[in-house]
């Protein structure tokens, strides 16, 4: 090994922040031969000191920050640090280790490329989003939401535009008010704006407590079924319900057993039957 490779050699390798890196860079990060280089948007400039400094005074290693037309890039050059990543992304793929410490995995993959909403009292259809093209990646973390009693829904295969082009999506959803506050619990976001923005949420969630009315909402959304108003949209627009009460109340359903998912439509809803009616 050269010695310019022996100057920027880790003084220590944490396993937590080694975790949440790990998120950072089955988000946003690329691995090369030697080095890390993670994307970070012009918007966020506290986070990339975050980042920053986690390098320098966790792993001792030296850190550059160039500039692009669209976004920093902050490049570590670390041959024995990369080497402990290397089998871990391969081709855009990812593997997932035994974690030991899950919530900073968790954290460093919502803080590149999850997004955290504003949300404002009575307004709590929104959700913490998780994002990734449908290669298989994002049902990886799937088992780790389980362990972590995090509820959630996910929605694979479908199309996203943008001015690149079309794509194949997934996407992981996290909402509800018990799903939020256990989220801002065990997570530890180092972009303030995200961190900020889900703090917010428990803080809304806490001041507007929801309330199922007794099964009543429930009955009306099989009466919905059986009249064959069967898809989740239309079913939220005749009952005239948010999309969060809703999309929780269909969920219940189905933990009850009364009624399953049939298909996914191309605008993302979903249709249900009654389990009576298979």
């Amino acid at each position: 090994m050269s010695q310019a490779w022996k100057r920027n050699s880790p003084k220590k390798i944490p396993r937590d922040y080694w975790e949440y890196i790990l998120g950072i860079l089955h988000g946003d990060g690329y691995i090369q031969k030697n080095s890390l280089k993670i994307a970070i948007g012009y918007n966020a400039v506290k986070y990339l000191q975050n980042l920053k400094y986690i390098f320098e005074n966790k792993f001792g290693l030296r850190v550059k920050i160039y500039n692009n037309s669209s976004c920093f890039h902050l490049v570590v050059n670390s041959k024995i640090l990369v080497e402990t990543f290397i089998p871990l992304k391969k081709n855009s793929l990812w593997k997932i280790p035994n974690l030991q410490f899950p919530e900073r995995y968790l954290s460093g993959l919502i803080d590149t490329d999850g997004s955290v909403p504003i949300v404002k009292k009575h307004n709590l259809s929104k959700a913490v989003t998780i994002s990734q093209k449908s290669n298989g990646n994002l049902k990886l973390i799937i088992p780790l939401l389980n362990n972590l009693k995090i509820r959630y829904s996910f929605i694979e295969n479908y199309k996203y535009i943008n001015k690149l082009g079309m794509f194949k999506m997934d996407t992981i959803y996290i909402r509800g008010k018990e799903s939020i506050i256990r989220l801002n619990s065990i997570v530890k976001l180092l972009n303030p704006k995200k961190r900020d923005r889900l703090k917010q949420m428990k803080i809304v969630y806490n001041e507007t407590p929801y309330k199922r009315p007794n099964g009543i909402l429930g009955n009306l959304i099989i009466n919905c079924i059986k009249k064959g108003i069967n898809n989740s949209l239309k079913i939220r627009k005749f009952l005239n319900l948010t999309s969060g009460n809703c999309i929780w109340e269909l969920n219940y359903l189905i933990r009850k057993g009364l009624i399953i998912k049939n298909n996914i439509q191309k605008n993302r809803s979903i249709n249900y039957n009654l389990v009576n009616d298979l």
